[in-house]
């Protein structure tokens, strides 16, 4: 396969500029850039000043110009910031567009920013109004330490938290390979919630380790290997969600979270503070009367609403809706809603879009026994377990 795509690069762009090509994609996998187990994941976007040091030596290059610019000491605090027309390090001055930040003592020094700590190395570069985005490059493996412990309790089962660092490995990497932008994930639940070295724990490295390399895979690509914290006692088909639709990504009865903390939630909300959220999110409605669910998934989960206000009627998609109102309040798409005079009350299951796997689920799973693949070919129909390695060999 890789091959065929050489030739054709060949083909469309002379002998010349494939050579020119080539040196470009050598050059990045001797700096590791383009390794397919580093994981770039922006760990700070928009702020203009951030602050890095490190608890051993390290170094800060201006990638851009080739060029070292500080030898630290360990414990030094060097303040980096966003001026008009570059990146400036205070008592430094200008340092161009690009910083990398790596310890002398890799493994053992960890970097600091912001008081949080990251292994691996540390990019600072702008976005287009110039303010600073951080991105911590790593290995998969060393991502996912700061990944599990934030995604599940240590707590749980040994076979649940493997399944998770799986199902984490395979996210991350899906994610890299599919859009290839400046990084690959963020660090919040819009992918999967990462904490740097601070939230590490001996027993979910233990998992991830006894996992090393593992991915899943369906017809021998990586899966889109999605999970969310409860499905309220069925998971659902992907393009009920996303209208995107994968063939191990189906829906099917799940009676692991039922009894769970997160199976149930109800919230409450004044009419006139629905009306003012939908207001602010850019929706400027009449008075709402009443809010009425009319579009359904075969599991029950709303895919369309009806919004009654003093002038007129609404239709809106449910995901939509519970983006604008947000997934802290709406924590799932399966609820009911009831009307009354000042109020509306959403009574719903679950918490998350319902596809993947159950992580509450999970966890029951591995406590009646179950090992980490079964739990995985429970969630993820027809896939099976790979080598991260021989998937990029071939």
């Amino acid at each position: 396969m890789r091959f065929k795509i050489m030739r054709r690069i060949a083909h469309a762009v002379g002998f010349t500029g494939f050579l020119c090509f080539l040196l470009i994609v050598l050059t990045e996998i001797g700096t590791g850039r383009n390794d397919p187990t580093t994981i770039r994941v922006a760990i700070i976007k928009g702020k203009k000043v951030v602050r890095i040091t490190a608890t051993g030596e390290f170094e800060i290059w201006d990638e851009v110009n080739e060029r070292k610019i500080i030898n630290s000491s360990p414990g030094k605090v060097w303040r980096i910031v966003s001026a008009k027309s570059e990146i400036q390090i205070e008592g430094v001055g200008k340092c161009g567009d690009k910083l990398i930040i790596r310890s002398l003592t890799p493994g053992e020094a960890i970097l600091d920013v912001n008081g949080n700590r990251y292994r691996g190395e540390i990019v600072v570069t702008r976005d287009r109004k110039g303010r600073l985005i951080v991105i911590n490059e790593l290995d998969i493996e060393e991502y996912l330490y700061g990944v599990v412990s934030r995604e599940i309790s240590p707590n749980w089962p040994l076979e649940a938290a493997k399944a998770q660092a799986v199902a984490a490995r395979t996210f991350a990497l899906y994610q890299k390979f599919k859009f290839r932008q400046l990084f690959d994930l963020d660090d919040t639940v819009n992918f999967q919630i990462y904490g740097g070295f601070n939230y590490e724990h001996p027993r979910i490295n233990q998992a991830i380790q006894e996992t090393r390399g593992q991915v899943l895979v369906y017809n021998g690509e990586l899966a889109a290997a999605y999970f969310h914290a409860n499905c309220g006692g069925a998971t659902e088909d992907s393009e009920n969600i996303w209208s995107v639709s994968f063939p191990y990504l189906r829906g099917q009865p799940c009676g692991f979270c039922e009894n769970s903390s997160h199976s149930r939630w109800v919230k409450k909300f004044s009419k006139k503070t629905l009306q003012n959220i939908l207001y602010q999110q850019g929706y400027p409605i009449g008075t709402i009367l009443s809010i009425r669910p009319v579009n359904f998934s075969p599991t029950g989960r709303v895919k369309t609403l009806e919004i009654f206000h003093s002038q007129g009627k609404k239709i809106m998609p449910a995901a939509k809706f519970q983006n604008l109102v947000g997934s802290q309040r709406l924590r799932s798409l399966w609820f009911a809603v009831e009307n009354t005079d000042s109020h509306f009350i959403f009574k719903g299951k679950g918490w998350g879009h319902g596809v993947g796997m159950c992580q509450e689920g999970s966890r029951k799973m591995a406590e009646l026994g179950f090992n980490y693949q079964s739990i995985l070919n429970y969630y993820y129909l027809g896939t099976s377990i790979g080598d991260l390695q021989k998937i990029f060999i071939k």
